[in-house]
């Protein structure tokens, strides 16, 4: 098979959904959220997606509320692009790159991942 004629791989979906509202509902697959990627076969799966889901979207709410004008871009070698991580003894930091893009970070300036790290490890900002 050609690359060309290979399947594209779409999520099977299932029963158990995520919400909108941050809670796992049931009800029958629909291809708008099994595509969109929020459908799992079983609520275990569903739940553990919604946590991650959480702190992804509270986040990028994070970001979008506090360093909106800002945006990566990758062609530029010398922007530093900084995004964050859970470190040592599950304290928050944050690190830079100038080109690598991790396809499920959330890039801000370096100025605003130095302030949210600084309010996660505090408990003001939690995710």
């Amino acid at each position: 098979m050609s690359r060309q004629q290979q399947k594209k791989w779409h999520p099977k979906g299932g029963k158990y959904y995520v919400a909108q509202s941050g809670r796992v509902a049931r009800d029958d697959s629909e291809e708008s959220t099994r595509e969109f990627g929020v459908e799992y076969p079983t609520r275990e799966q569903a739940e553990r997606a919604l946590v991650e889901m959480r702190k992804h979207n509270r986040l990028l709410a994070y970001v979008m509320e506090h360093d909106p004008d800002w945006k990566p871009y990758w062609d530029d070698t010398t922007q530093k692009k900084a995004y964050v991580f859970i470190g040592k003894d599950n304290k928050y930091d944050y690190t830079t790159s100038y080109v690598r893009q991790a396809i499920n970070a959330i890039y801000m300036s370096p100025e605003c991942a130095r302030a949210l790290v600084n309010k996660l490890n505090n408990n003001e900002v939690e995710l």
